[in-house]
């Protein structure tokens, strides 16, 4: 059986699902995510890739059983405190 053929496409940012951070210092543009139908709030992903703005100092919203890296894609750095490692 052939494979289906996949057709790339460029994403803009009309593309990006852009959501508010629940303690409302900062929003999210969710570039990519898989599978496509997953929902970060009701339907598991096996990976996200997002942008974030980060308007002021707070707590990371927790995401339990997700492994999650973070690249600064702009602006003068951020500092993480925490109390411990997992």
């Amino acid at each position: 059986m052939a494979e289906p053929t996949v057709i790339p496409r460029m994403l803009g940012p009309a593309d990006y699902r852009v959501m508010p951070w629940k303690n409302g210092k900062g929003r999210t543009a969710e570039i990519a995510i898989h599978p496509a139908w997953a929902d970060i709030k009701d339907a598991p992903f096996d990976w996200r890739v997002s942008l974030a703005e980060v308007s002021e100092d707070g707590d990371f919203s927790a995401f339990p059983g997700y492994d999650r890296s973070i690249v600064l894609a702009a602006g003068k750095g951020m500092e993480l405190t925490f109390e411990r490692a997992p």
